[in-house]
Parts: C-alpha cells; structure tokens; sequence
C-alpha cells in the first residue's frame, strides 16, 4: 500500500512539473464533459437527463479544479521579483528642447531607490518609457540605465547593487519629438529590467517640467 501511494504521490508530482498546460487540459475536458451533459440534460436527448444527475456535478468540479490548479500553476511559475523601486521624484524631471535644425527633443529623466531583494548580484540593464508612450515611428536618440558604485558616489553602466543591499539608480531616455505640452506635470511609468531579463515597473507621479514656457 505504500508503495502504491509513493507511485501516485511521484505521478502526482511529476504532473504538476509538467506546468499548466496539463491543468488546462483537464480543466477543458471537465468543462466539455459538462456542457455535453448539460445540453442532453436541456433538450432531453435519450438518457441525457440521467447522465446529467449522475455525472454533471463530478465533471463540473473536474473543471472548477483543473481551473483552480492551472491558475494556481501559472502564479507559482511567474518569475519572483529581484529589485524593488521607488520613485525619486524630487529629483526626476522631464523637458524639452530645441536643436540646432529646429527640431524639438524631449528628454525623461527619472531618478529611483533600488532595493536588491536577493542574495546575488543584481545588474540593472535596459528600460522601457511605458507612460508616456513612445511610437514606433519616434528615433529614441538616447536611452540607459546608470546605476550608483556600492561604495563611491559615481554612476556606471556595469555597477552592480550588492545583494540585500540599497542603491540609487538613474534612468534616462530622449525622444526625437516633442511630447506633452512644457510647463505640465505628467505621470510617467518607466520600466526597468535586470540582467535576468525581469522587468520592474516604477511610477511618477506628476512629473514636474523642467521648461516654465515654450521651447
């Protein structure tokens, strides 16, 4: 008898390894099964009725359960967090100027706190303006990630933050265009990822313009 619940607790086991696709395949079948029986049981089709009664609520908590443990699934298979950030936005602006040829560039820069919530190493690589957005026609002239030494006051691209440890990030990006209207406060959303390929969010709210009038 041991033996027999050893083998199904590894079936078991070597099942849910297997990911989500498996939960959602059961959960299809149950929720098939029920409709099945549901719509025999409706137009009384033969013994569907008796079908439905017998078997319609075990195939409904087939469904309800495959759905439960594919979600439950999918959560535990999401990447978990390595940096948390939170926006400096005394320090973070946004503005606008005007080059030589008379095109107007608008510059996003946006200061944060970064916690490594890890106990390795975390390297802060690239981000995405995600608020204001960006088309894919805009020429991005300029976008990266500084990062503060773990011991000097000066930024660097291959700085990294020490594990468990707090630093100071800086991220910028210019845009080829004019954007928003000098003299606004806007909310910005800037995502930033790691070199695990994690990406994090951070919000500013209202950030303050660095032009009082037009460019």
């Amino acid at each position: 008898m041991g033996g027999l619940i050893d083998k199904i607790g590894d079936l078991i086991l070597r099942l849910w390894e297997r990911g989500q696709n498996f939960l959602w395949a059961v959960a299809s079948a149950g929720a098939a099964i029920f409709v099945i029986l549901a719509v025999g049981w409706w137009f009384g089709l033969g013994n569907g009725p008796d079908l439905f009664r017998g078997y319609g609520f075990p195939a409904l908590l087939v469904a309800v359960g495959g759905a439960i443990f594919g979600i439950w699934r999918k959560l535990e298979d999401r990447p978990k967090r390595t940096v948390f950030l939170i926006a400096d936005e005394a320090q973070s602006f946004w503005g606008q100027s005007r080059q030589r040829d008379g095109t107007v560039t608008t510059q996003f820069c946006c200061r944060m706190q970064a916690t490594n919530l890890t106990d390795q190493q975390i390297r802060l690589s690239t981000l995405r303006l995600i608020k204001p957005r960006i088309k894919h026609a805009d020429n991005e002239l300029a976008r990266h990630v500084l990062t503060r030494h773990p011991t000097d006051n000066t930024y660097g691209f291959e700085f990294p933050i020490m594990p468990n440890a707090v630093s100071k990030a800086s991220c910028d990006v210019i845009v080829d265009r004019p954007i928003g209207r000098p003299g606004d406060r806007i909310t910005a959303v800037v995502a930033v990822s790691d070199q695990r390929g994690i990406w994090h969010k951070v919000k500013f709210e209202k950030l303050r313009c660095a032009n009082t009038g037009p460019v």
